[in-house]
């Protein structure tokens, strides 16, 4: 049961360094496009209280998610393309 526990906390603590190991070799240009996404998503979040994006939401945070570097995901994550 320790070792179970022992090895689950080493993994999770290992794959959280190399999430930031990879996050310091992002460019600054991918984390920008993330930040403008994320208050994209933030500002239409704010506006309803049910999230419906309208169709100038969808197409900047559609935009957005192309130019986004979703190759980060894929290697921390081991999963496909991010859901935004």
């Amino acid at each position: 049961m320790i070792s179970r526990v022992l090895v689950r906390m080493l993994y999770l603590s290992t794959s959280r360094v190399f999430a930031w190991l990879l996050l310091l070799a992002r460019s600054s240009a991918a984390t920008d496009v993330e930040i403008l996404i994320l208050r994209q998503e933030v500002a239409v979040l704010r506006r309803h209280i049910t999230p419906c994006p309208s169709w100038p939401d969808r197409a900047l945070l559609a935009c957005g998610a192309r130019i986004y570097d979703c190759g980060f995901d894929l290697q921390v994550y081991g999963s496909g393309p991010i859901m935004l």
